[in-house]
């Protein structure tokens, strides 16, 4: 018995030894993030670095020292089937620590709820020259906190560019956030009951440029 444990032993440390935690996907050639997500190890630090359009679902959970780096013109698509459960994000990230997202768009339908998601507690969070379109755009919530670098929303449907719930915490660092000519109601950047701060940051074709409730901050 004492020499079977030790052989599993063994061979699981060996599959987590050589296990990439580096790995390069190529969508337009059917691989997948979510796959490849799940291959990783989540407490080891990983860059996974892709290609492509990915039209899937992304959610990153609980995941310690991630970066997900977009290459030639990156993307991220929303399927056409809604996910099982939940709120719709095409890309999540959940009760997760020091993950960076860069260098890719996300391209959301009307229906989703945010293009991005920062919840669960998530903290140490760059979101770093990523673009969305679609509906929304980035939504922080679960008292999550997310730094944004040079990123752009362009909504054409939904509410908020930028949004704070939950005692959340968001810094917008020369941020673009414009909206379309719809006659939806869109406001650039949301305190719900969060804190946001912005520098640098132009908001452009919103009916409200920035909306603070009564637990929120600007």
């Amino acid at each position: 018995m004492l020499r079977s444990m030790v052989l599993v032993t063994l061979v699981v440390s060996s599959i987590l030894a050589f296990a990439d935690q580096n790995p390069v996907v190529d969508c337009d050639r059917g691989q997948s993030l979510t796959r490849t997500l799940a291959s990783l190890h989540k407490s080891e630090s990983a860059t996974v670095r892709f290609k492509g359009t990915c039209t899937e679902y992304v959610v990153i959970d609980g995941f310690d020292n991630l970066t997900l780096k977009g290459m030639s013109n990156a993307a991220i698509q929303q399927p056409t089937f809604d996910p099982p459960t939940g709120l719709i994000l095409v890309v999540s990230v959940m009760a997760s620590r020091s993950v960076t997202l860069s260098g890719f768009t996300v391209h959301s339908r009307p229906l989703a709820f945010s293009a991005v998601g920062i919840s669960g507690g998530s903290t140490d969070v760059l979101i770093k020259q990523v673009t969305t379109d679609g509906s929304w755009g980035i939504v922080t919530y679960q008292a999550s906190q997310v730094t944004l670098v040079k990123v752009m929303v362009k909504m054409t449907s939904g509410w908020a560019a930028v949004s704070a719930f939950d005692k959340s915490d968001v810094h917008i660092v020369d941020g673009f956030l414009q909206g379309s000519a719809n006659p939806d109601w869109h406001v650039g950047v949301a305190a719900g009951s969060g804190h946001i701060t912005m520098q640098g940051t132009t908001i452009r074709d919103m009916q409200q440029g920035i909306s603070i409730g009564a637990s929120g901050s600007v």
